[in-house]
């Protein structure tokens, strides 16, 4: 088992830099499962930290849930 080998296999695959930081939503696009409350905590990060700017990617991976939210 070896979780490092894995993920840096995943970025390569993915095209995402090995050293990006990637908070990542993935589940249903509805409120009750707040996608939105990572986009919010995302923005505050580069508030505090705008340096991180150029080495973030946001990926949301879901399905509608028919709410309008995705929108």
């Amino acid at each position: 088992f070896r979780p490092a080998d894995g993920r840096a296999a995943a970025r390569h695959r993915l095209g995402l830099p090995q050293n990006a930081l990637v908070p990542l939503f993935a589940g249903r696009i509805q409120p009750l499962k707040a996608p939105d409350l990572l986009l919010r905590a995302v923005a505050v990060l580069l508030d505090e930290r705008p340096a991180l700017r150029s080495n973030i990617v946001v990926p949301i991976v879901g399905g509608p849930s028919g709410s309008g939210l995705a929108k």
